[in-house]
C-alpha cells in the first residue's frame, strides 16, 4: 500500500466525507480518475464514494477517466455501475471524450461494457466523428467497416 493509499485509507476509517466538493464541484474520486490512480479510485469505490456526482460542468468522474484515456479506473468505475452513457452541459458521453482524445483502448473497453455509439453532443456530432475529426484511425472499434 503506497502513501497515498494509507493516507486514504485512514481518512475513510476516520469517516471523512468521500463526496465533499472541492469549488469546481468535484469530489476527490475525481482526482483519482482524472489521473488513473486505480487503487485509490477503488478505494472510494469500495467506500460508497459517488460515482453520479457531477461537477460544475456537469461531468462525472467517469468522464475525466476517459478523457486521460485510463483503461483500468474506467472499468473499475463501470464494474461498479458508473452511467456509461451520462452526458455532461455540452452532451458529450465519456465515449465522446475517449474518441476525441483518440484512446482506443478506452473506446474498447467502453464499447464492450454496452456504450450508446449513437450520441450526439450539442453539436451533433458523435464519438465516430470526433475520432474521424481528429485523425484517430487507432480507434477502428467504431468504424464498422
Amino acid at each position: 500500500m503506497s502513501g497515498s493509499e494509507g493516507s486514504i485509507a485512514v481518512l475513510i476509517a476516520a469517516g471523512a466525507n468521500l463526496d465533499i466538493p472541492d469549488a469546481s464541484g468535484q469530489s476527490p474520486i475525481f482526482h483519482c480518475c482524472e489521473a488513473g490512480h486505480v487503487a485509490l479510485a477503488e478505494a472510494f469505490i469500495a467506500a460508497k464514494a459517488d460515482l453520479a456526482i457531477a461537477d460544475v460542468d456537469e461531468r462525472t468522474p467517469l468522464h475525466w477517466s476517459t478523457v486521460g484515456g485510463h483503461v483500468e479506473t474506467t472499468s473499475a468505475l463501470l464494474r461498479a455501475g458508473a452511467a456509461i452513457n451520462a452526458v455532461d452541459k455540452e452532451g458529450k458521453s465519456p465515449l465522446i471524450y475517449a474518441a476525441y482524445q483518440g484512446h482506443a483502448a478506452t473506446v474498447d473497453a467502453l464499447i464492450a461494457m454496452g456504450a450508446d455509439l449513437d450520441v450526439q453532443d450539442s453539436e451533433g456530432i458523435s464519438a465516430v466523428h470526433w475520432a474521424a475529426l481528429q485523425n484517430h484511425a487507432q480507434v477502428g472499434s467504431l468504424y464498422k467497416i
